[in-house]
């Protein structure tokens, strides 16, 4: 699409806009100040800041564009002494946007609009989403069957342009991953089923479609008497790797987990007041963990996911971080092994040690690896603090 056939789109006052634009050679002579703003379906596109010569997108054009795409266009998050946060960008990076925009366009952005108003319409609709009847959830098409991805492909595939859809719901009944549900969020595993050929990548494909178009889903779990718990979530990551994805609950924590921190090995004040039980609860952690490690105990050859977690190395009633990188998977018995300090890893070497004493002499036999890999290593500081650890007690 041509800049004037967007500028169509857009109406006159930018029209005018790109007109002088196409006009003029320099960015500082167009008459733009930083209070204009043109609207298409919330996508607010900022004026121009003639002395920094910056063009700006407010924050309001995150709602169909997610963080990651504004910058990899080449804009850089601002926040202003007042609050107010925005994404800054050059000339150059103001060309890209507009055709960005006119990719939206073509895509059909404004039918996702209209879907994500839809499904917040029908959440507003539950009587009480804490307590729904299965039939409940039917009469509004927000669940189907005992399927775990629930899609309704004649609402939603002319959306997404494929066949598959965007998925409306998912359905967690706790019986294989009870403990990847918390108040934070799902880790959702794919299915794999015995049904016929294409219909769990079907779903599958639906469920990444509601990443890709940042449409929420209905997350339903269990509730005694045969009742249902509704929650709207976001799919914040996928782990094709390892067949799942996370959902979160709240769309500000997705926000600012767009950047990965320095490593800090203690907790930060927010997870000292949490209670360790909802700490080691926490799906983002374990989501994390397993999306860098992958699905197999660290130093034995134990694979069932069912069996595996995702294990502090400064443990968290220590006052260990929920860094993805203060973590290791391990299988529920080497992960007790290095809670207890029977094991540690050399910082250096990255070489397993055991306790020496007669307690502990059938443990090495249970480790089938004499190093961890580089690739999954936790930060050296980690393997450090637990290294010195572990000779303390080694020592009793």
């Amino acid at each position: 699409m041509a800049i004037t056939e967007i500028s169509e789109l857009l109406g006159e006052n930018f029209q005018n806009f790109l007109s002088d634009i196409q006009a003029k050679d320099s960015i500082d002579i167009i008459h733009l100040n930083m209070q204009t703003r043109i609207e298409l379906d919330q996508i607010c596109i900022g004026g121009i800041n003639r002395k920094q010569k910056h063009f700006y997108i407010l924050k309001g054009a995150q709602r169909f564009v997610r963080l990651e795409t504004i910058e990899e266009l080449g804009f850089k998050p601002v926040t202003t002494s007042s609050g107010h946060s925005f994404w800054r960008g050059s000339f150059d990076e103001k060309i890209k946007f507009i055709q960005f925009v006119s990719d939206l366009i073509n895509s059909g952005k404004d039918a996702i609009f209209l879907e994500i108003e839809r499904r917040n319409s029908l959440f507003k609709q539950l009587m009480n989403p804490e307590n729904c009847t299965p039939q409940e959830l039917r009469d509004l098409r927000l669940y189907g069957g005992q399927q775990g991805i629930w899609k309704d492909t004649s609402l939603t595939a002319d959306i997404s342009k494929d066949n598959d859809g965007i998925a409306i719901s998912v359905l967690h009944l706790g019986k294989s991953y009870d403990n990847d549900l918390s108040d934070e969020g799902l880790i959702y595993h794919y299915p794999a089923t015995n049904r016929p050929a294409g219909r769990d990548q079907s779903e599958i494909n639906s469920l990444r479609n509601c990443f890709k178009f940042d449409v929420p889903v209905f997350v339903i779990s269990k509730q005694p008497n045969q009742r249902r718990k509704i929650q709207l979530g976001y799919v914040a990551e996928l782990d094709d790797k390892n067949n799942q994805c996370l959902i979160l609950f709240d769309r500000q924590v997705i926000q600012t987990e767009q950047y990965e921190p320095p490593f800090s090995l203690d907790a930060d004040r927010k997870q000292k007041q949490t209670s360790v039980e909802v700490r080691e609860r926490d799906p983002r952690f374990r989501f994390k963990v397993f999306k860098r490690c992958g699905s197999n105990c660290a130093v034995c050859s134990m694979t069932v996911t069912e069996l595996l977690e995702a294990a502090h190395i400064k443990a968290v009633h220590k006052g260990g971080s929920d860094d993805p990188r203060n973590g290791l998977v391990l299988c529920r018995n080497h992960h007790r092994a290095l809670d207890e300090y029977l094991f540690s890893i050399n910082p250096v070497t990255l070489e397993i040690a055991t306790k020496d004493n007669l307690r502990t002499s059938t443990l090495s036999e249970t480790l089938t690896r004499r190093t961890i890999s580089s690739d999954i290593a936790p930060e050296k500081e980690a393997l450090e603090w637990h290294w010195q650890e572990f000779r303390k007690y080694s020592e009793h």
